[in-house]
């Protein structure tokens, strides 16, 4: 019913854009089954079900080493099990995604740094030490936002477009940049802060279209 009422004065109060736009959000959240990624933030989904695609495509070594940096709320992790353990390392300050020394030159076939690479100071060394513990061949799974308010965890230092990515990760031989995102989903945000995919769906708000110009959320994936 709040849903219902909140259509209602958006419908009495908005534009003809808005109200397309929300009968449209609307339609898509009746069809929307977030399944195991329900109390994730909704603004991750896209690209986490194009990550959990990626993954199944991808063949690793039996043996595979496979690290998250930056901590792990296990999605990734879970999708790779039981074919292949993924190491969490320490969070930061203890382990720090700039300075790996501790890790051996090409150690490892894939790392995963999920919304950490914002937190850095200087990712473009962090990228770098990426790229040297991954053996060749090795591949680099990492998210990052765009137009998405300011967050600590302790810092929040960049945001990173397209182009930027692509250039971050110059030193790949292959680089894939997924950018996801729209204005509809960009005013829940402002509207309610962060919705969780399954409060997206009871509110009637589960934008799932991408509109290129308004990027949410960035997938890069990158091929030593």
């Amino acid at each position: 019913m709040h849903s219902k009422l909140l259509f209602a004065q958006e419908f009495i109060t908005g534009n003809a854009e808005l109200i397309g736009q929300r009968v449209r959000a609307l339609l898509n959240s009746l069809s929307f089954r977030p399944g195991e990624l329900s109390n994730f933030h909704f603004h991750r989904y896209t690209n986490y079900r194009l990550i959990e695609q990626k993954l199944k495509q991808t063949e690793l070594p039996d043996d595979a080493r496979i690290i998250e940096f930056g901590g792990s709320n296990g999605v990734m992790a879970n999708w790779l099990a039981p074919a292949h353990e993924v190491e969490v390392a320490a969070d930061y300050p203890e382990v720090d995604v700039q300075n790996l020394a501790a890790y051996e030159d090409e150690c490892c076939d894939m790392v995963l740094v999920d919304q950490i690479l914002e937190h850095v100071p200087d990712p473009i060394k962090a990228v770098s030490e990426i790229h040297r513990i991954l053996k060749p061949g090795g591949i680099c799974v990492s998210t990052t936002p765009f137009l998405i308010r300011l967050h600590g965890y302790p810092y929040d230092f960049h945001r990173f477009t397209e182009d930027g990515l692509k250039t971050l990760f110059f030193n790949f031989s292959e680089v894939e940049v997924n950018g996801w995102g729209n204005r509809l989903t960009l005013r829940t945000f402002h509207k309610y802060g962060w919705l969780s995919a399954k409060n997206a769906r009871i509110l009637g708000r589960a934008a799932m279209w991408n509109e290129h110009d308004w990027p949410i959320d960035y997938l890069t994936w990158a091929v030593k």
